[in-house]
């Protein structure tokens, strides 16, 4: 079966209430699964399982949303 990588940056960032760079920080830092369309300014497109995975690893954490918070030194 072959999987379809049908939805955009604007997609994502929309079904999950965040802005379209927050999506492509999570892309940079391989939070997210997704494919890199060729071209210099080639674009993302992702899978409904890529979305699906990505919710749930955010749910399993909640004091970890993005990488923005738990950064704080133990002293």
């Amino acid at each position: 079966m072959q999987v379809e990588y049908k939805y955009t940056v604007e997609d994502i960032a929309e079904m999950l209430t965040v802005s379209t760079e927050t999506v492509r920080r999570w892309c940079r830092n391989k939070q997210i699964n997704h494919i890199k369309l060729p071209g210099r300014k080639g674009g993302f497109r992702f899978s409904k399982n890529d979305i699906v995975d990505f919710v749930a690893k955010l749910n399993s954490n909640p004091y970890d949303k993005g990488g923005t918070q738990g950064s704080e030194n133990s002293t």
